[in-house]
């Protein structure tokens, strides 16, 4: 039901059951189960109340964004973050440090399969922050690259409680969208420079987004 074209089914399915252990350069898009668990989803969540608006507007529409920054890396205590962040609790803070820890070889490891790393020059973590998509706010952002090298993008609750979500655009399928958030406590990681937007048709939908490049 997350498929716009039923003709791409049979090929996802295949590529969804296959991506965590082989690579797909044809795709440049993984499927990560597991990332993270159910109370690290919902401590994702919490750093973005709903009363909570960015003033900021967003670079690809210039719409509200409905996001808030994460710290990264940037606080060595967590137990200090909430001097800085302030929407941002202890716990939370310890997640992110453990997913960018994570995540970091998983990511210089697509690169590589990619063919989209330079050599002399590492990958890092240059953005993080969480997002949402609810009732009387935003439901769509038109389709764009973020011209990063990777983009991780982390669904914060279950897949279940809505239709649509992130449509990415594999070139290798033509221009033919696929939406890969189909588990819960998944990630998808891509290309940054991939074509892909957000198409929210019913429901509710948090999302925690890390953008990589080279240092």
């Amino acid at each position: 039901r997350f498929l716009s074209d039923a003709s791409v089914l049979p090929r996802f399915e295949a590529w969804s059951a296959r991506v965590t252990s082989e690579p797909m350069p044809e795709c440049q898009v993984k499927l990560l189960r597991n990332a993270v668990t159910e109370e690290e989803t919902e401590h994702m969540r919490s750093t973005l109340p709903l009363d909570y608006v960015n003033p900021d507007l967003d670079s690809v529409d210039g719409l509200p964004t409905y996001d808030v920054e994460l710290p990264g890396m940037s606080v060595p205590d967590c137990r200090k973050v909430s001097r800085k962040f302030p929407t941002v609790s202890p716990r939370a803070c310890e997640i992110e440090k453990r997913f960018l820890t994570g995540f970091l070889p998983k990511v210089r490891r697509a690169a590589k399969e990619w063919g989209i790393d330079v050599p002399g020059h590492e990958i890092q973590n240059c953005a993080s922050f969480t997002r949402r998509y609810v009732r009387g706010e935003r439901r769509t952002i038109d389709d764009h690259v973020d011209r990063t090298i990777i983009t991780v993008n982390v669904v914060l609750n279950d897949p279940a409680e809505f239709v649509g979500g992130l449509a990415v655009y594999p070139p290798s399928l033509g221009g033919r969208p696929i939406y890969p958030e189909r588990e819960a406590y998944s990630a998808v990681m891509y290309n940054g420079n991939i074509s892909h937007g957000v198409k929210m048709q019913r429901g509710w939908r948090y999302s925690w987004i890390t953008f990589w490049h080279h240092d």
